[in-house]
């Protein structure tokens, strides 16, 4: 939809809620419809409610919507004013639908700011809520971030908990190849920290197959990244070359940590000049992508 064709379609839209006496469930039951798919358009319409005629339950809604959509859009959830309303809200209503939701957004909002104990009360909270209302979304989603965020502290658990989270997903999405990818990476990221490198390398193998039969090449790019990063903490430095330049090879936009490993790689391979060179470039800035 052209910018000309979607201001006509909201535009009638809000003609329509403005007849209604009850506008603003109207709109919010519409935000929720748009927040996974078309986030932009989520707040937009959001942002036509006035908060101040909003009730208990409206205003915990778009609280939590409006999170939703910042997060969708890539916005980092680092301040709590909003989905703190929805938290209190949901608390007191945790038979409400969207209670799984908001405790996962809750708990997104704890990771970003290193309260992990908090953060991993509020997804398991979300992954039991998710459970109990088949919502396999939310429920995959919590079990990814728990992953990540017990990585540092508990590799066992984190282990589990992305094995789970690739379940559901392979269950409830199995065409969506591309988070997969991302989940292969993070459950090998966590085998390295375990310093399990059969099960990390099978990991980023499977997350490299993956990839390329998507032909992504920036995501192949960020699984040999990886892939390489991996190589040179195990030792195994001839691998790491290989996976190195597999990464710049297929590198679309100028990645300073790529030219990094790759540089890194090569002196522990003893391609001293090279080397000596890739560190010169880095420092001045001159590496132009693609460039081995």
């Amino acid at each position: 939809m052209d910018k000309r064709n979607r201001l006509i379609f909201f535009s009638i839209i809000l003609l329509l809620l403005a007849s209604c006496s009850n506008k603003n469930a109207k709109i919010l039951n519409m935000a929720e419809k748009l927040v996974q798919e078309n986030a932009d358009s989520a707040i937009c319409l959001l942002l036509t409610l006035d908060k101040t005629s909003l009730s208990e339950h409206e205003l915990a809604k778009y609280s939590l919507l409006y999170t939703m959509s910042q997060d969708k859009v890539g916005m980092d959830i680092d301040n709590d004013s909003l989905i703190r309303i929805a938290y209190n809200y949901y608390n007191t209503h945790q038979q409400d639908s969207l209670y799984g939701k908001c405790q996962y957004y809750m708990g997104t909002y704890y990771a970003i700011v290193d309260s992990i104990k908090a953060c991993e009360t509020c997804m398991n909270k979300a992954i039991s809520a998710s459970r109990r209302t088949n919502d396999s979304h939310t429920l995959y989603l919590a079990l990814d971030r728990l992953c990540r965020v017990l990585r540092d502290f508990d590799t066992k658990t984190s282990i589990i908990k992305g094995k789970e989270a690739l379940k559901v997903l392979e269950e409830s999405e199995p065409d969506n190849v591309t988070n997969k990818v991302y989940l292969m990476l993070s459950i090998g990221e966590t085998y390295l920290f375990a310093h399990d490198k059969k099960e990390c390398y099978d990991c980023f193998a499977q997350a490299s197959e993956l990839a390329t039969s998507l032909e992504d090449s920036a995501l192949v790019s960020y699984v040999y990244q990886d892939y390489a990063a991996a190589n040179l903490e195990f030792k195994d430095y001839k691998e790491a070359l290989e996976h190195s330049s597999a990464s710049l090879k297929y590198s679309t936009s100028y990645d300073e940590s790529q030219h990094m490993t790759h540089a890194i790689s090569l002196l522990e391979c003893d391609s001293l000049e090279q080397a000596r060179q890739m560190f010169c470039d880095l420092s001045e800035g001159t590496q132009s992508v693609n460039e081995i």
